[in-house]
């Protein structure tokens, strides 16, 4: 499968970004100040700059970190508001109050300090996002990350994002719990359980820029990274497999550098790891890769 990569103008994503930040405003929570008062200084500052100094100095780390954390943390705001400002349950943006919130970077996040709870949030409301707008309504009330019925299959989805290689084992095996015990209720139709891992300061815990070749070489790395990061679940999976768990979704968000001429994308990758066959799982992976890019 080729890679599609939509390029957006900054002109594109400050107006964007804009209409998102207003959607959330609507909804009653301020973001006038907060750390998305900061990606909007950096992404007004970067749109005015640009004709003349491009995207800047990234070989200057602070200043790569913070321009890199606007231009992620932006578009993920803008995926969330294309995927969810249609709902009219309030249950749907309820969390948005908890994602304003939290350190400007990343790399200032600590699980010690809950510091990484907003982001934390913001995962589970960008998988909202992204299901609704593949078509597969999530429900609410479930006490899961998200829920959602396709075909006479009730699907639970518990997201973790691990801070570190070290906390993904951790992470799997919470999730795998709590999917055990929502499997063991029983309903008229089938159930099923997937995790969903951010990996994202996993495999870049820096916030670096990846540098790519093409948008050919850009999924060859993707998958291949997909490959490693399932060779090193693998142990933890066996050992904690339930029936009922039927696969998982290994999600990355970061910068890329087409070469040589430098244009910068935000990536936002989904990969589906079944543990079964099932047309119905076959079918939610096919809608959610033909919206993956077209909601950030």
């Amino acid at each position: 499968m080729r890679a599609e990569v939509t390029p957006h103008t900054l002109d594109e994503i400050s107006d964007n970004y804009e209409a998102a930040l207003k959607w959330v405003e609507s909804a009653g929570f301020p973001v006038d100040r907060g750390r998305h008062a900061h990606y909007r200084q950096t992404i007004t500052a970067l749109r005015r700059q640009f004709p003349v100094q491009g995207w800047g100095n990234f070989a200057d780390d602070i200043y790569r970190d913070r321009i890199c954390t606007a231009l992620l943390e932006s578009q993920e705001l803008v995926s969330i508001f294309r995927g969810l400002s249609t709902s009219t349950d309030p249950s749907a943006t309820e969390n948005l109050r908890h994602y304003v919130k939290g350190p400007v970077l990343p790399t200032q996040e600590q699980a010690a300090t809950s510091s990484n709870r907003a982001r934390n949030f913001g995962f589970e409301l960008y998988l909202n996002a992204l299901f609704a707008h593949a078509g597969l309504r999530p429900e609410y009330g479930t006490n899961a990350d998200l829920s959602f019925t396709a075909d006479q299959l009730r699907v639970f989805v518990e997201a973790k994002r691990p801070m570190t290689g070290q906390s993904v084992d951790t992470s799997l095996r919470v999730a795998m719990r709590q999917l055990s015990t929502r499997l063991k209720v029983h309903e008229p139709i089938d159930r099923a359980g997937i995790v969903a891992l951010d990996l994202s300061k996993v495999i870049n815990p820096e916030n670096r820029v990846m540098p790519v070749r093409s948008e050919e070489h850009l999924y060859e790395l993707m998958y291949a990274e997909d490959k490693l990061q399932m060779a090193k679940a693998f142990p933890t999976i066996a050992k904690n497999l339930k029936p009922g768990i039927v696969g998982m979704l290994l999600h990355y968000r970061l910068l890329c550098s087409f070469q040589p001429n430098g244009a910068l994308n935000t990536l936002k990758w989904i990969g589906w790891v079944p543990f079964l066959k099932d047309p119905r799982l076959t079918d939610m992976h096919s809608r959610l890769m033909k919206v993956v890019r077209v909601i950030c």
